[in-house]
């Protein structure tokens, strides 16, 4: 992915790590909301890094289905600035999609957040059908966008949105069939913190970290044990006695020449 800003990536990566950890021992929930942006962001960079015809990979990320399970159990506040973030600060990271279909996006997103609790009592707190109902609606919210800030032609916004519509929908009923309940217990109880996403997290910071950094284990343990071993022994190999009693004798020899 060429076309990905790494520093920003990385920086945006640390910046949510060190926001979680510091605000676990204050606040569990927005720890773990935290937890979530970053699982999301990264799932978003493979869409603003590789260029049509491959923008399926847009529709790939966790974004949608974390941004409506705040939305419904949070608020639909933090859902809209969950996905703002998200938006933004991959395509900050990216060059693909444009900013105008960024901001696009952004406002459906926002709209849906609005709805989503409603949406959530009316399907008696089915989550399957509101991931549902969000994919349609999402698609719409795209067309009739379409015509109000015109980006594309007619048939091209019909043509791209009819594929993205089928990807949205099976992808977001993917992610809800397979992780939904799990997502979703973790933010019913309480917003209780996960340590195992926290854990996958950590690990792929870590990784992370060494590749980018160069950050070798092996060269770093043997610098630390030529700090800790060589080091010392060289300078207790200075204060010989041998060595301190040989240069007596070397002195002594010269003092009686001069005499």
């Amino acid at each position: 992915m060429k076309t990905l800003n790494w520093p920003m990536a990385l920086g945006t990566t640390f910046v949510l790590y060190l926001i979680t950890i510091l605000t676990l021992p204050i606040n569990s929930r927005f720890a773990t909301i935290t937890v979530f942006a970053t699982i999301a962001y990264w799932s978003r960079l493979p869409g603003v890094s590789i260029p049509v015809p491959f923008y399926v990979l847009y529709q790939a990320d966790v974004v949608d289905i974390f941004m409506l399970f705040i939305a419904i159990h949070v608020s639909p506040i933090y859902g809209i600035f969950f996905a703002i973030f998200c938006n933004f600060a991959s395509r900050s990271a990216g060059i693909f999609p444009s900013w105008p279909g960024i901001c696009q996006d952004t406002i459906i997103l926002s709209v849906i957040a609005l709805i989503a609790p409603l949406l959530y009592s009316l399907t008696n707190q089915n989550m399957l059908l509101v991931v549902a109902i969000y994919s349609v609606l999402r698609i719409f919210g795209f067309i009739i966008l379409g015509f109000l800030w015109p980006l594309r032609s007619i048939p091209q916004l019909f043509i791209e949105e009819s594929g993205a519509a089928v990807a949205v929908f099976a992808i977001n009923m993917f992610y809800a069939k397979v992780f939904g309940n799990f997502f979703e217990n973790i933010i019913q109880n309480e917003f209780s913190f996960n340590w195992i996403l926290f854990f996958i997290v950590t690990v792929v910071v870590l990784i992370i970290a060494i590749i980018m950094l160069k950050i070798s284990p092996a060269r770093t343990a043997k610098r630390i044990v030529k700090k800790v071993v060589h080091k010392p022994t060289k300078k207790i190999s200075k204060f010989r006695p041998d060595a301190y009693y040989h240069n007596s004798d070397d002195n002594y020899d010269n003092l009686k020449k001069l005499i």
